[in-house]
Formats: structure tokens, C-alpha cells, sequence
């Protein structure tokens, strides 16, 4: 796999339309959620151009994409992603707007592949709030797929591990599926 296409959204974007090749660095992301979701409305938080949402609708699920580049959305459109996706940053001033999109479309699973380490790095203590009001708007489930551990990052989410972290108190690791992670509303 060529560098681009490995990092590249707009990369796999294109590949997509040329002949909808899925990228490959969603296969554990829609393993898992194949294997474990009971939900079938889903959510695919910080999407990008939106093909994991693509995937997940072609596979039978009611997919949402929320993405705050709105190039990446345009080239999606432009290249025949159809799977819906809102404009949006996933930050405390939007939350509202994210919970009120959860409770009406009815979404019970939420996706987020390398996203939490973005949307929490500079404020973690927000995680706990952000996790307790999409529970409240119906996120039952969870599948995080964070950084690859390494020992030589600095990031102050480095993995997938600090992911699931960030959501104790509200969702439980319940599987881990390689580098994803399954976690369920704590009863």
C-alpha cells in the first residue's frame, strides 16, 4: 500500500470511485462492528470523507458521518459518497447539536477511528461530559480504534487504551478486537 493511499483520505477517496475498493485500514473498524453491534443506526464520528459511514451502509447499517472539514465532505460528494454527512467540529460548544442528531435519527452505536485522541488532547476533562450526553441521547455502544502504542509518543492520549480510559464512568470495555476496542453503556 503506497503512503498516500495509506494516510491519504482523498487517496482512498478516489480509489473509491474508481472502483469501489474499500480502504483497508477500515477492515478491523467493520470487522468489529459486523461481529459486535446490536444497534443498526450508527454514527461515524470525525469521518472525514465519510468512507467508513459508506461501508457501513453498504453493509446493511443506518450510518451518519459528523465532519468538520467541509473539503473533505465536498471531494466525498464529488466522487459518489452518499452516506449522510453533517458539517460539524466535535467540541463543547457543538455538543448540543451532536446529542439532538443522536436522539433523532435514533443512533445507538457510535464509530470513532483515531478521533478521541484529537477531539480530547487539550481538554480530557471534557471527555467524561461528552461521553455522559451521548449516552443520555442513545449511544449504547462504542467501537474506538486510537493511535498504534508506541513508547516513544507524547501524545497525551497515545492509544487506544487511554481511549477507553477517557469513557470509564460511562461505557465498559467489554472486547478488544486487535486494535479495536468494544465497549457498552456500564448497567
Amino acid at each position: 500500500m503506497s503512503q498516500s493511499l495509506r494516510y491519504n483520505s482523498l487517496a482512498h477517496v478516489r480509489a473509491f470511485r474508481e472502483g469501489r475498493r474499500w480502504p483497508e485500514i477500515h477492515r478491523p473498524m467493520v470487522e468489529a462492528v459486523l461481529e459486535l453491534a446490536r444497534g443498526q443506526a450508527v454514527l461515524d464520528l470525525c469521518c472525514s470523507t465519510g468512507l467508513l459511514g459508506e461501508r457501513l451502509a453498504s453493509l446493511g447499517f443506518q450510518a451518519v458521518g459528523v465532519e468538520r472539514d467541509v473539503e473533505a465532505i465536498a471531494a466525498a460528494r464529488a466522487r459518489g459518497v452518499t452516506v449522510p454527512i453533517v458539517p460539524m467540529s466535535v467540541e463543547p460548544a457543538t455538543l448540543e447539536t451532536l446529542t439532538r442528531l443522536i436522539a433523532e435519527r435514533q443512533v445507538t452505536v457510535l464509530v470513532a477511528r483515531r478521533c478521541f485522541s484529537e477531539i480530547f488532547a487539550a481538554r480530557m476533562d471534557w471527555a467524561a461530559v461528552f461521553c455522559r450526553r451521548v449516552a443520555d441521547a442513545g449511544i449504547r455502544e462504542l467501537f474506538l480504534q486510537g493511535r498504534v502504542f508506541s513508547t516513544r509518543s507524547r501524545h497525551p492520549i497515545p492509544h487506544t487504551d487511554a481511549e477507553v480510559a477517557l469513557c470509564r464512568g460511562v461505557f465498559t470495555q467489554r472486547i478488544r478486537r486487535g486494535p479495536v476496542a468494544y465497549l457498552t453503556l456500564e448497567e
